[in-house]
């Protein structure tokens, strides 16, 4: 926060600035979002918005699921590790969506075999 960092400046007191948002700020920008003016002009207003939260930080510390280099050398983007009980719902997630895929397409031969009026009964 502003009086935070304000008080670390004015006391010499080292301070970070640790944020999602930073990434923005430090990170360089990604090819894939200097070819879209969309992206482009989000990314610039995400910058300029989180900028301020390290204006007098000594360090910036920004977290991404992607690595990402850095504008500057105090800065880094950190990776935030992934929680196994995440990995596991993903695969578990997958897994119901092949499983309702599955089924759609056994839908689609029963409606091709026996026409629409068996779905509909």
């Amino acid at each position: 926060d502003f009086p935070g960092m304000m008080r670390a400046k004015l006391g010499s007191i080292p301070s970070v600035g640790i944020s999602h948002g930073q990434t923005f700020a430090i990170g360089v920008l990604p090819d894939w979002v200097k070819k879209s003016s969309q992206m482009r002009k989000a990314w610039d207003n995400q910058r300029a918005l989180n900028a301020r939260a390290a204006w007098f930080t000594d360090w910036q510390i920004g977290s991404n699921f992607v690595s990402m280099e850095t504008v500057r050398k105090s800065a880094v983007v950190v990776r935030p590790p992934m929680r196994p009980e995440v990995v596991e719902m993903a695969k578990l997630r997958k897994e119901r969506i092949e499983q309702y895929l599955s089924t759609i397409g056994d839908a689609e031969e029963i409606k091709e075999r026996d026409g629409e009026k068996s779905l509909s009964k």
